[in-house]
């Protein structure tokens, strides 16, 4: 299989994120709303997103809000691609509005890699393309070797997502399955979230595999079809 065809296969954005189903907590306001502005082009050119959860969903909620509105963006999630040379993924971005870098943290210490994302900064600076990068980790929590490189990063602005409380769970639950076209009863919701990992990616996925199985059964999500999942 060619270089092009793998990286094609694994970047693919899925249209699906949105603004609309991310569960949003009181204190991640401000930080989305600085989102959407970059996602219309009216915000800041350099931002830098961190956060333990929801940061992918986020960048890509921004690409597809600004090719809805008619720009180019692309989305990048670098631990999928580090193992690629940079020159064959970030090749021909001179006509993108704007970059979303996902995982920038798996291509710290990777030579190669920190040069381009420098000349990627730079090419910015002659062409007005907007950067947003993200990471689980805060930007001091990286380790970039390239001086230049870090400098540059330091100048982009920070947006940190915080995380959902523990006291937020099952009101986040519920939401994200209501986004799914799913009815998750308060019984199966508190039933999901003292059996399941506990953390909230994990959750989602089960969410997902309860969707696939309540279609293929053709039941509602009930304790007995989350017992059923669960045992399997």
């Amino acid at each position: 299989m060619s270089v092009a065809r793998q990286l094609t296969l694994r970047l693919k954005l899925d249209s699906a994120l949105s603004f609309d189903n991310f569960f949003t907590v009181e204190a991640n306001l401000m930080a989305i709303a600085e989102l959407r502005r970059q996602a219309a082009g009216q915000g800041e050119q350099w931002l830098y997103l961190h956060g333990p959860q929801g940061c992918s969903h986020l960048l890509q909620a921004v690409c597809n809000s600004a090719q809805a509105a008619g720009r180019m963006a692309l989305y990048l999630p670098l631990k999928d691609v580090a193992a690629y040379s940079p020159v064959d993924v970030l090749s021909g971005l001179d006509a993108v509005d704007l970059i979303c870098l996902d995982d920038i943290g798996a291509i710290a210490g990777k030579a190669e890699w920190e040069q381009a994302l420098f000349n990627l900064y730079n090419l910015s600076l002659q062409t007005g393309v907007s950067i947003l990068v993200a990471d689980e980790l805060p930007m001091s929590g990286l380790a970039f070797q390239l001086p230049d490189l870090i400098s540059r990063l330091q100048s982009f602005s920070v947006l940190g997502i915080a995380p959902i409380k523990e006291e937020e769970r099952k009101v986040a639950l519920q939401f994200c399955a209501q986004k799914r076209g799913l009815e998750v009863s308060d019984q199966v919701a508190d039933y999901l979230l003292s059996r399941t990992e506990r953390d909230f990616a994990s959750l989602l996925q089960l969410l997902d595999q309860l969707d696939g199985l309540s279609l293929q059964r053709k039941r509602k999500i009930t304790i007995p079809l989350v017992k059923e999942l669960l045992c399997c």
